[in-house]
């Protein structure tokens, strides 16, 4: 009998950094002036304890020309205001870039980047200021310096409050043949034009898409983006149009990547999400995807590490990123198909290996298409998504979803998933009860057994450690820990290897 392993082991409660408290959760869609189709919701803000949800949307009053839309609501998703504004003459705005299109800049002000469509085929290239208290027009401003036919994809704001955009100038040389080539573009802080400059000798039959634009440090800039033949980049430039390296990349031996979104990880490197293409059919009609992340070096442009997740199928994709600042820990958000008709928007969480860690499905209340292209992490420390809705039948919805920390939300619920414990030959994962807890909480498990370092944390929902206890090899297959001054919330319980890499992972409540 091995009688040391039915021994209790008691622990009591550390100091604790902060108080749990519980998030705020809404599921809420609007109508949005007279749109009855067409696109809106490519980004979300949070202004105090407001949302200001931003897009593009069909104006059915005027032609059925685009305009641009803000929808802004309180703390819990109720509208407080909408707005819509036609480009000069009625005719359309038009975003390339859904991920980045709208951007808040330093006067809490929005920032449109995009184009305005005068004909097929002609379009002039154009910065738009919108007042973030009631979505008035600042200023419109439009480029001829750079061609009759351009556009613009994304911005960065620069230290003196100037703006860096990146576009292309289109032209048709009569022929066969269609050109482009990229410019970045530089105004002050009005929107008037100063320069603009073309990217080397880029210049080419294929068609650019830039998604999102990063300044490094007022002079050096990092842009990601695909071309016509399926290739997602990542561009470094500086301000004399000087190109630092430009490169494709292919992610476990697949060149046809699609590039969405990037961020800078806390350490310099890149990261990128998109998904990766592949065909399956003679005629190279049907393509599928997974979702995937690449990680970049910083100095050179060079491929760290590519990891694709989920089933291969028609649309499965990641679509925005984010990191904490808090917990390091990695997010991301997209789309994925349920054959054969289903859509569902996705939110995946990562550990700092990219390995993950679980994943959340949203379904659509009314029915249809559901995504995300932007994810922001609000001030309680939970998210908030734009969504797309497009159900079924009757007219397209405008959605903003609030989640807590765990990507619960308030229609679909929560079902959290364990990870890693299937390994260790204990399908059930552990045991954790009381739970609700009361003023102690018991932990079971026999996987514990198999592991000779361990430990056990209990954190808040923004990732504060308020309890860690370090068990070793005796360690016994039931724990017993003292909460009993824990304050009432929501707590995160995990169980972590000595090399901190998380084995399982709980929520918890206090009421």
């Amino acid at each position: 009998m091995r009688k040391a392993f039915i021994i209790k082991s008691i622990f009591f409660l550390l100091p604790f950094l902060g108080v749990a408290q519980p998030t705020i959760r809404f599921n809420k869609q609007y109508n949005f002036g007279f749109t009855n189709g067409g696109y809106l919701t490519s980004n979300v803000f949070q202004k105090g304890n407001d949302y200001l949800l931003c897009g593009t949307g069909l104006n059915s009053t005027q032609n059925q020309n685009y305009c641009l839309g803000i929808i802004c609501t309180d703390s819990i998703g109720t509208q407080k205001w909408q707005m819509y504004r036609n480009a000069p003459g009625n005719f359309r705005f038009s975003n390339n870039s859904g991920i980045s299109s709208f951007q808040k800049i330093k006067d809490n002000n929005i920032l449109f980047s995009g184009e305005i469509d005068y004909a097929n085929g002609y379009s002039k290239s154009c910065l738009v200021k919108l007042n973030h208290l009631n979505g008035d027009t600042v200023w419109v401003k439009q480029y001829n310096q750079v061609g009759d036919t351009s556009n613009l994809f994304c911005t960065s704001q620069l230290a003196d409050s100037g703006f860096i955009s990146i576009g292309y100038k289109y032209w048709y040389d009569g022929i066969n043949t269609e050109y482009n080539r990229p410019f970045i573009l530089r105004t002050d802080k009005n929107g008037n034009y100063k320069w603009h400059k073309y990217l080397s000798n880029l210049t080419a039959s294929i068609a650019f898409w830039y998604k999102k634009l990063i300044n490094l440090n007022d002079k050096d800039f990092i842009v990601i983006g695909n071309n016509s033949n399926r290739r997602g980049f990542l561009l470094k430039f500086d301000t004399l149009g000087n190109i630092a390296f430009n490169k494709n990349y292919a992610v476990n031996s697949y060149s046809l990547n699609f590039f969405s979104d990037i961020i800078t990880l806390n350490n310099g490197d890149y990261l990128v999400s998109g998904d990766v293409m592949t065909f399956h059919t003679f005629n190279f009609s049907q393509i599928l995807k997974r979702p995937s992340l690449v990680k970049i070096d910083k100095t050179t442009g060079n491929l760290i590490v590519g990891k694709m997740y989920g089933k291969e199928i028609e649309v499965n994709t990641f679509s925005c990123l984010w990191q904490s600042t808090i917990t390091s820990e990695i997010y991301a958000s997209g789309e994925e198909l349920f054959p054969p008709t289903t859509f569902k928007a996705t939110f995946y969480k990562f550990n700092n290996n990219l390995d993950s860690v679980y994943t959340r499905y949203y379904n659509n209340p009314g029915g249809g298409e559901y995504f995300s292209e932007n994810v922001l992490q609000t001030n309680d420390g939970g998210f908030a998504f734009p969504m797309m809705s497009y159900p079924f039948n009757g007219q397209q919805q405008f959605c903003l979803m609030k989640t807590d920390s765990m990507g619960c939300d308030s229609v679909n619920g929560c079902v959290f998933v364990d990870v890693g414990l299937s390994a260790y030959g204990n399908n059930n994962g552990f045991k954790v009860y009381p739970n609700p807890l009361i003023d102690y909480l018991i932990i079971e498990s026999e996987f514990l057994y198999h592991h000779k370092n361990y430990s056990i944390e209990i954190t808040d929902l923004l990732g504060r450690i308020l309890i860690k206890t370090e068990l070793t090899e005796y360690s016994k297959n039931k724990t017993i820990l003292n909460v009993k001054d824990l304050n009432q919330g929501i707590y995160l319980l995990k169980i972590l290897e000595a090399s901190d890499k998380l084995i399982g992972i709980r929520k918890i409540i206090k009421e």
